[in-house]
């Protein structure tokens, strides 16, 4: 074979009888992909090369200047600028026109005019790329529908809603707008939900109310625990705390075996959310589900209703507002006792029967517990903030100290509503001394709207003092492990040490990433910077920190940075991490009652070492603040509620996405009607979830209506779904055979 008519590969010299045959080689050509693969091995993990960077192969060539040059110029022998050049012929002009104009008349079409309009329409509105395809897939299904009818028009937005309003008789759903009079003789709205309504929902609702989302071991209709059952002998549930058979015995007698009593828990949360960058249009949200729930299901949305939306108390005011706190405070106090109104009315009104999966029932309702984070709880409690030496009793539920606070083991006396009581006596006796019992129990001088007569509460000893447990989230994500971070920034400083740690910390991170976990730190900072860091993200940054511990590259570097002096203290320091992070995930688990019984001395262990370990600087309070004392709580609040994921506040958090975020993009982003319009916008989407069952539960039973004008010669078949009077007498029957 003569020279003139073979083509060698450049890479592996491999001989082809054809241009056409090389070209096809070349791609795949071993020797090429096993030399960019090595240039790609030298090339360092960066959190900002994407996948498209890696997977290029022709830019390994920027690694070798040299084999660029020399591919290059033996790929122009082969392929010359001038097969690239467009050729002159225009024989075949006509024919591209007419396949053009072929292509313009296929897009003229009603189908494909409405494909690019939509399209715009979305593209307009920011929309999710995704509901393109959710649209066209909902107007194919209704154009191939068998009542499909081609000159029936949709209806707008608003007559549609009204309409289905009025078909599924859903009113009672409809927020109440209640005008609340403010300390300062101002009035604010407050849109409420009626408690009965909301609970009807959940429970008579056979997409929440079935067996797979009752927790186990739990009789739903009676409140009683099977002690059999293994589940029940952990603390899991909330039917397995120690609180659960106390308030069930309260509120529920079930004597009369043909009246039932079903107990009706609600987990209440309320934290404040906003909708925009300085929080002007900021609602606070005041939510519940129910405790028969297994945790599976709490975590969904769909099992959680609102009772009201606080709107924004210091709108137009801020840090010029110079009223006492306490007047701020019953300010919210007041907006909330009208948000709890319709609780205190079933409660007076001795419960409401409902028929739940089939079976006549008596709802006997009362709210377990509250979530909420640190500031939100000493608002609703009417306590001081805990982060001053000079508060007497710096966290709500106790009579500590600010000096017991750094005690990883306390003996904590706690408050009783009894005391509360007893200072609004001495108050009406005499003015100043009342005062002063307040001001050392560290209370403000309001009406308390948890204290309020007829509203049923779990622990009538203790009262609200003692159902707002704390929670991890805003704990620790937001206040320990903060804290170790900025200890550690103090420890190792901004030098060469930190920057080669971030390092390890970008390296670890592209490593662990690979898993399916996702809650294993951030990159958007280096691994000690606690800017731009959300709570979770923390906690997966403590995390890497313990796996690069655990390196050999990372576990010298580490040492160096932090100048121990000795192994003995490395070691413990890599021990802490581990029983830190250890502890936050069994405070989340289903433990054995026994255990968690148990486990008072190993959690003052681990915070024993905290303090040790990580000193915080000077001109702080150290670790003396009220987020440390809380941690020796979870045994006891876990003993009450069970495992501490039952209040965790993530939940709630993430549920502001569905209950504030995406109502408060469809109103007219006015402060003073924001509250009302969010709660508008809510009772809309409930309205169409609600007509949306109806017609899943209409199409699997097969009672489709037919259309008059298509099916005009089938039997007519009604399904009527809301409220209906039927009346049928002798007249009528008479009057239908004339």
């Amino acid at each position: 074979m003569s020279n003139r008519n073979t083509f060698p590969c450049p890479n592996c010299n491999r001989i082809f009888s054809t241009q056409r045959s090389l070209k096809l080689h070349l791609p795949s050509c071993r020797r090429n992909l096993l030399s960019a693969k090595e240039c790609h091995s030298q090339i360092e993990y960066h959190p900002l090369r994407s996948i498209h960077h890696t997977s290029n192969l022709d830019d390994c060539s920027q690694c070798d200047p040299s084999v660029s040059d020399d591919d290059d110029s033996e790929m122009d022998d082969f392929f010359p600028a001038e097969s690239y050049l467009c050729s002159d012929d225009y024989d075949n002009a006509h024919q591209f026109l007419n396949e053009y104009e072929q292509s313009q008349g296929q897009q003229s079409t009603a189908a494909s005019k409405l494909q690019i309009k939509l399209n715009n329409l979305i593209n307009s509105h920011k929309a999710p790329i995704k509901l393109y395809d959710d649209i066209v897939d909902l107007f194919n299904e209704y154009i191939g529908c068998k009542n499909f009818d081609r000159f029936s028009k949709l209806k707008s937005r608003k007559s549609f809603i009204k309409a289905n309003d009025s078909v599924y008789n859903v009113t009672h759903l409809r927020p109440k707008y209640r005008n609340v009079v403010l300390t300062d003789a101002t009035e604010v709205t407050v849109p409420v939900f009626d408690a009965k309504s909301m609970i009807l929902d959940l429970v008579t609702n056979p997409l929440t109310m079935n067996d797979s989302n009752i927790a186990a071991g739990y009789d739903v209709f009676t409140g009683n625990v099977d002690d059999s059952f293994p589940d029940n002998q952990c603390y899991g549930e909330v039917h397995t705390g120690d609180e659960w058979i106390k308030a069930k015995n309260l509120y529920c007698t079930n004597t009369d075996e043909i009246e039932n009593d079903m107990p009706i828990a609600l987990i209440v949360f309320a934290d404040k959310s906003h909708t925009d960058l300085h929080g002007t249009l900021s609602v606070t949200p005041l939510i519940f589900t129910l405790t028969c729930f297994n945790r599976s299901a709490r975590n969904n949305t769909d099992f959680w209703r609102p009772l009201a939306y606080i709107p924004n108390l210091s709108l137009g005011k801020n840090k010029a507002d110079k009223r006492e706190t306490k007047d701020k405070v019953q300010d919210e106090h007041r907006c909330l006792s009208v948000a709890l109104d319709s609780i205190k009315e079933i409660h007076r009104k001795g419960g409401f029967y409902a028929v739940v999966m089939g079976r006549v029932v008596k709802i006997k309702v009362w709210i377990h517990f509250f979530i909420g984070d640190t500031e939100g709880n000493n608002k609703v409690l009417g306590h001081y903030p805990g982060n001053k030496k000079q508060v007497c009793r710096p966290y709500r539920d106790c009579h500590c100290n600010y000096d017991d606070l750094t005690n990883p083991n306390p003996s904590c006396v706690y408050t009783t509503i009894a005391e509360m009581r007893e200072a609004k006596r001495v108050k009406r006796d005499n003015v100043k001394e009342g005062l002063a019992l307040l001001k050392s129990m560290s209370r403000y001088d309001i009406k308390n709207a948890l204290t309020g007569k007829d509203l049923p509460l779990s622990d009538i000893e203790r009262g609200p003092w003692g159902m707002t447990p704390p929670e991890l989230m805003h704990t620790s994500g937001q206040g320990i492990i903060k804290y170790i971070f900025e200890s550690l920034s103090i420890q190792i400083g901004s030098g060469r040490d930190r920057d080669e740690i971030d390092k390890q910390h970008i390296r670890m991170y592209m490593i662990i990433k690979r898993q399916s976990e996702r809650d294993c730190g951030a990159m958007r900072n280096g691994i000690i910077d606690g800017t731009k860091c959300q709570a979770e993200e923390r906690k997966g940054n403590l995390f890497s920190l313990m796996c690069i511990a655990h390196t050999v590259d990372g576990s010298v570097k580490l040492q160096k940075a932090l100048g121990y002096p000795s192994q003995s203290r490395w070691k413990k320091f890599v021990e802490f991490l581990k029983l830190y992070l250890s502890m936050e995930l069994w405070f989340h688990d289903c433990n054995q009652k026994e255990e968690v019984h148990n486990s008072r001395d190993m959690i003052a262990k681990v915070l024993r070492m905290l303090q040790d370990l990580f000193p915080r600087e000077e001109g702080t309070n150290g670790w003396c603040i009220p987020k440390m004392h809380v941690m020796t709580k979870f045994m006891e609040y876990m003993i009450r509620y069970v495992s501490a994921m039952n209040f965790f506040g993530a939940q709630g958090e993430s549920s502001h996405k569905f209950f504030v975020k995406a109502p408060g993009l469809k109103t007219q982003r006015r402060a003073k009607e924001f509250a009302a319009q969010i709660a508008e916008q809510y009772y809309q989407v409930m309205v169409t979830h609600f007509a949306l069952r109806a017609i899943q539960q209409q199409e699997e039973g097969n009672n489709e209506l037919p259309n008059e004008t298509v099916n005009q010669t089938e039997a007519l078949t009604e399904c009527f779904t809301g409220k209906y009077c039927l009346v049928v007498t002798n007249a009528i029957l008479q009057g239908m055979r004339d």
